[in-house]
């Protein structure tokens, strides 16, 4: 069991490295994280709480906006909490076809977040937390990730990997539409 743990925090860094990062970066590595399963709830909320200056979110589902503890609305009240602390928040969803988060929609414009839907098929799970940690994986914000499936992501604690995933979503979101 150890092993594998170990085996599957070794390929996403090892992918993440090689995807998501410029060469240069190996010697500035600071810190990789593993959050598997129901530990991402609270490692992520504890992230999206301690933000200070900026949130980007690019996300395949939401499905739930209740406020319940250890479900993913817990999540986006942390998320707008955020907001109101005058982090600059910024969204970008997937929805085409019979994948659509409408309820996350209406939550973020409820609360006057800006909020963008993909140009295409967006099956990214990102998160950046004040240009400085990224967090990469399998996680959806649904029931399911949280509570009962085997999900495996990461937290990454370094600038120059931030930075780099910040233009990726910066990308994307200025390719989103309005909802």
């Amino acid at each position: 069991m150890r092993f594998c743990k170990q085996f599957i925090i070794s390929s996403i860094a090892l992918a993440v490295i090689l995807t998501g990062c410029k060469e240069d970066v190996d010697a500035s590595l600071q810190e990789i994280t593993p959050v598997l399963d129901s530990d991402y709830y609270t490692q992520v909320k504890s992230l999206i709480d301690s933000a200070r200056t900026s949130l980007e979110l690019m996300m395949f589902l939401i499905s739930d906006t209740t406020d319940n503890f250890g479900q993913p609305g817990g999540l986006l009240s942390a998320i707008s909490d955020a907001h109101s602390r005058e982090v600059n928040v910024r969204v970008l969803l997937h929805s085409i076809d019979d994948i659509t988060n409408d309820k996350a929609v209406q939550f973020f414009k409820s609360r006057e977040i800006p909020v963008r839907i993909a140009d295409k098929y967006a099956h990214t799970k990102l998160l950046i937390i004040d240009g400085k940690t990224v967090v990469l994986g399998s996680h959806n914000w649904t029931n399911s990730a949280f509570a009962s499936n085997y999900e495996a992501s990461i937290v990454i604690k370094d600038e120059a990997t931030a930075f780099d995933y910040k233009d990726y979503f910066n990308e994307h979101y200025d390719e989103g539409m309005e909802p």
